[in-house]
């Protein structure tokens, strides 16, 4: 397979630039042709200033093009980040190939459809078991139900932009002081000390009080509760040091991509779909990015038919 993707060098570095695509550009490149590239003339839409572009084009590619050393080998010029990852890296069983499945119907038929495609991968069998949601609340219940005693991991990417958007709500204007609580907040969370982020969360709100009923979305006080209740709702899902640990994945950035990707055939322009025919459609879609091969099989042993051309309506006579 071939891998094209790229990084936008508007920016100083952070955990969800490590997270969300640095860290998966090393592990492609040693399973597939992979071509990453960094869209400096486009951060310039952003950055007005070349020169800091440029450097941070260098430090994106100094961090990109270093692989996982083993210990015995040199670390010099290794970002922290990356040396603290790979000192606590357990490797990860290598992903032998990826099924999708998707579907219009309600939340319950789709639970069966991943269930049964889970069954038919032989995931309950595993030693290892996840299930990485993004804090829905009918994503625990699904898994409650048809995958019980599955680890349950809340993206780390989704918690990163509840976080944010709770820093920059609770100071407002003051960016210095809503960055240094937004990484002292993210801090906790990737050391798993959820406890800490709560509490850090709870004294906010108490600091601006309690929203009113009637508050809008923007508003500060709403913002911050959401954020609370999400944290207190999913606490159960965050212990990211133990998760690390034991190899399982933290993100769900694979499945979000592909997302984007049915996304593509079916949403945009001109696109307009009857429920039947946008329902054929995904399943095909499913087995078109589905990596087993489904989808050559079907047609090879499909039956075949006359369903258009000539003395077609003396055949259906």
């Amino acid at each position: 397979m071939r891998v094209l993707s790229g990084i936008q060098s508007s920016g100083k570095l952070h955990l969800g630039n490590y997270l969300g695509a640095m860290k998966q550009h090393i592990e492609l490149q040693h399973e597939h042709e992979c071509f990453f590239f960094i869209a400096n003339y486009h951060s310039l839409t952003t950055v007005q200033d070349p020169p800091r572009v440029m450097r941070l084009c260098r430090e994106m590619e100094r961090v990109r093009s270093q692989p996982f050393l083993p210990k015995t080998e040199s670390r010099k010029g290794l970002p922290p980040l990356v040396i603290e990852e790979h000192e606590e890296r357990i490797e990860r069983p290598a992903r032998l190939v990826r099924t999708a499945v998707a579907t219009l119907e309600p939340t319950a038929p789709f639970g069966w459809m991943v269930a049964a495609e889970a069954m038919r991968r032989g995931f309950y069998e595993a030693s290892h078991k996840a299930v990485v949601g993004d804090g829905g609340n009918w994503i625990g219940p699904l898994a409650d139900f048809h995958f019980p005693g599955w680890i349950q991991v809340l993206d780390f990417l989704h918690l990163l932009v509840h976080l944010y958007a709770a820093a920059t709500a609770a100071y407002g204007h003051d960016a210095k002081k809503a960055w240094g609580a937004y990484v002292r907040w993210l801090r906790w969370a990737w050391a798993g000390e959820v406890k800490e982020l709560r509490v850090g969360l709870e004294e906010e709100c108490r600091r601006l009080g309690q929203p009113p009923p009637q508050a809008s979305e923007s508003d500060p006080r709403r913002i911050l509760s959401l954020t609370l209740e999400y944290i207190k709702s999913n606490e159960q899902r965050m212990d990211y040091a133990c998760f690390r640990g034991e190899g399982l994945p933290i993100t769900s950035a694979a499945v979000e991509s592909l997302i984007k990707q049915f996304n593509q055939r079916v949403k945009g322009t001109e696109k307009f779909w009857n429920k039947g025919g946008a329902e054929c459609v995904l399943q095909i879609r499913a087995a078109y990015l589905s990596e087993d091969d489904r989808s050559e099989r079907f047609h090879e042993q499909r039956p075949r038919g006359r369903a258009v051309g000539r003395n077609r309506k003396n055949l259906a006579a």
